[in-house]
C-alpha cells in the first residue's frame, strides 16, 4: 500500500479484517442472503448480497477466508437465485430477471411490502459478475459460478425496466406497477446503466444514457470543479466494480476529467465541508467526514444545547448544498474516518503480494459503450475495483479495441 506509514497500514488492516466479518456472520448459510441492518429480524438486502459476493474474492486475497470456502459461499448464493421464484406474484423472489429490494433471511421471499428494485438488482448482479471473474480455474465447482452468473446476467431484461421511455425507472411492485421515480441524474445507478448497455440478451440503446448524461450537473465547491452528487457513497459505489480511471463520456471529455478523479475531487469536497462545520455538527471534523445516506434519530426535531435540529431519516445531518431525499446505505454510520491524503489506499487496500496478481482487463469494454456508445453482443466483464490494473495493460487493452 502505497504512501502509508506502517501505523496507518496496521489501522487499515485491522478495519478491513473486522468489516469483512459483516459477510462471515450475517449471513444465512442455506440460501447465501445477507442481512441488511443487525436489528432484530430485519431482512436482507440484495445490495448487501451483492456486496458480500464482490467481497469473498478480496477476503480470499488477504486470507480471511479460504477459496474453497468462499468457492461454496458463492454457490450457495447463485444457486438460490438461480432457482427463486421469477413471476409477478407478490411473494416471489423477483421478476424479469430483477429482484426485489428486501427478501426474507429464511424463505427468500419478498418482505416489506418493497419494490423490486433497479438498481439494487444492478449491485446484485455486478457481484455474481465481479465472483465469476476472480473464480477463474478450470474446475466443476468455479465453472458452475461463472455459468450461473452469466445466466443470471443474461435473464435481466433491461428493456423492460425503462417502460416505454429512454431512462431506467426505480422500479416496480405487482400491484401498483412501475414507480414514477426514474434514474435520470449523476449518482450510483451509473453502474446500472453500464450493466444495461453490456446486456447480450436485452441490451439499452444509446439513447438510454444520453438521456441520463443529458442532465448531469458541473459545478465548484470549495474550488474544486467536477461533475456533482451530494452524498459521498453516490460517487464511490460504481468504483467498486468498475475500473473508471481514463474512461470519459462526452461529458467527461468536455470537462477534461474522467470518473475517477471526479470521485477524488469529491471526496475532498466532503472532508473540506466537515473540516469547516458551518452547521456546527458535533463530531464533524478533517478526520471525520464522508457525508451520506444513514440510520438516524429521525425524523424528528431534537433541542440541542438550546437549538432546535432537524434530524432525517436515512440522510446525513443537513448539508448546506445538499437537497437529495432518497438515499441507501449498506453501512450505517454518517461519516468516513479517513485523511484525503491517504487516497492511494483506496487501490491497494485489499492488495497482497501485488506483483503476482494478473489484472482484470475491462477498460476496452467500457470505453466501447460509454466512449463510442456502440452496443457489440460481449459479455460484461466486470473488473474488482480493488485489483491492480497498470497503465501498460489499459493501454494494452485500448490497442486491442
Amino acid at each position: 500500500m502505497n504512501g502509508l506509514s506502517n501505523n496507518r497500514r496496521k489501522l487499515l488492516d485491522g478495519l478491513q479484517a473486522d468489516a469483512f466479518k459483516y459477510f462471515l456472520h450475517e449471513v444465512n448459510p442455506a440460501n447465501g442472503l445477507v442481512v441488511d441492518c443487525t436489528k432484530k429480524n430485519f431482512p436482507s438486502s440484495i445490495a448487501a448480497t451483492g456486496l458480500a459476493l464482490s467481497a469473498y474474492p478480496l477476503g480470499v486475497e488477504r486470507g480471511f477466508l479460504s477459496r474453497g470456502k468462499a468457492v461454496e459461499r458463492i454457490l450457495t448464493t447463485l444457486r438460490f437465485f438461480a432457482n427463486s421464484e421469477q413471476s409477478q406474484s407478490p411473494e416471489a423472489t423477483g421478476y424479469k430477471g430483477f429482484y426485489y429490494h428486501f427478501l426474507d433471511m429464511k424463505t427468500g421471499r419478498r418482505t416489506w411490502d418493497c419494490e423490486l428494485s433497479t438498481v439494487d438488482s444492478a449491485f446484485l448482479v455486478a457481484g455474481m459478475l465481479a465472483a465469476a471473474v476472480y473464480f477463474d480455474r478450470e474446475t466443476q465447482k468455479e465453472e458452475e459460478i461463472r455459468t450461473l452468473a452469466d445466466g443470471l446476467y443474461r435473464r435481466v431484461d433491461w428493456h423492460w425496466a425503462t417502460n416505454r421511455a429512454k431512462t431506467l425507472t426505480h422500479g416496480w411492485k405487482p400491484k401498483t406497477g412501475f414507480l414514477r421515480y426514474r434514474w435520470k441524474q449523476y449518482d450510483e445507478a451509473l453502474l446500472l446503466y453500464v450493466l444495461g448497455l453490456g446486456s447480450p440478451t436485452f441490451p439499452l440503446p444509446p439513447e438510454s444514457y444520453r438521456a441520463l448524461s443529458s442532465r448531469y450537473k458541473w459545478k465548484k465547491i470549495y474550488g474544486y470543479e467536477y461533475l456533482y452528487a451530494s452524498p459521498l457513497f453516490t460517487h464511490q459505489f460504481s468504483h467498486i466494480w468498475l475500473d473508471l480511471r481514463e474512461i470519459q463520456d462526452e461529458f467527461m471529455r468536455k470537462h477534461d476529467l474522467d470518473y475517477f478523479e471526479n470521485s477524488r475531487r469529491a471526496t475532498y469536497v466532503q472532508q473540506e465541508y466537515a473540516r469547516r462545520n458551518p452547521k456546527e455538527w458535533k463530531g464533524y471534523s478533517e478526520v471525520c467526514w464522508g457525508l451520506t445516506a444513514c440510520e438516524g434519530p429521525g425524523p424528528k426535531i431534537l433541542k440541542i444545547k438550546g437549538k432546535e435540529r432537524v434530524f432525517r431519516l436515512r440522510r446525513a445531518r443537513r448539508t448546506l448544498w445538499s437537497r437529495r431525499r432518497h438515499g441507501r446505505a449498506v453501512g450505517r454510520r454518517g461519516f468516513t474516518a479517513f485523511r484525503a491524503r491517504d487516497r492511494s489506499a483506496h487501490v491497494g487496500a485489499f492488495q497482497k503480494n501485488r506483483s503476482r496478481q494478473t489484472p482484470l482487463r475491462f477498460g476496452s469494454h467500457l470505453q466501447h459503450h460509454l466512449s463510442r456508445q456502440r452496443l457489440p453482443n460481449v459479455r460484461l466483464a466486470l473488473a474488482l475495483a480493488l485489483r491492480h490494473q497498470s497503465r501498460t495493460d489499459r493501454a494494452d487493452d485500448r490497442k486491442s479495441s
